[in-house]
């Protein structure tokens, strides 16, 4: 077995810093989670869900790949209900319930002035809520 040795990275040399959002900075997995498990109990309470099938995917996908799972038929204006739904009780618990990341918080500190960028797969207006 391979000793590690635990390295030090003097920050003071870097330029730049690209931080992912999701389990980075935040996690933003429950509010999501929660979001889908109550529109599509809304839409028929029998369908099964587990959320680490579809985590990752745009809510759209994730509708998509549910109903088609569930062997169930989606009308256009139906995924667009569901879309706005969900994205609604997202947003709403983005606000209220997600917290930056403890350990970000400290290490964000000692970045001081440095550029800082995100690059993610969450949508924008997820990141700004957060953020905000």
């Amino acid at each position: 077995m391979k000793a590690y040795m635990k390295e030090t990275i003097d920050l003071k040399e870097k330029e730049l810093f690209i931080f992912d959002f999701d389990g980075t900075i935040a996690d933003t997995s429950h509010a999501h989670e929660t979001a889908f498990c109550e529109t599509l109990h809304a839409f028929d309470p029998c369908i099964n869900f587990d959320y680490t099938l579809y985590k990752g995917m745009t809510t759209k996908e994730a509708f998509k790949k549910i109903m088609n799972d569930q062997d169930l038929v989606l009308k256009r204006e139906d995924l667009q209900s569901l879309i706005s739904m969900k994205q609604t009780l997202s947003k709403k618990m983005l606000k209220t319930s997600v917290k930056l990341l403890p350990q970000f918080k400290e290490f964000i500190s000692l970045l001081g002035d440095k550029k800082k960028c995100i690059v993610s797969m969450a949508s924008k207006d997820s990141i700004e809520i957060v953020l905000d």
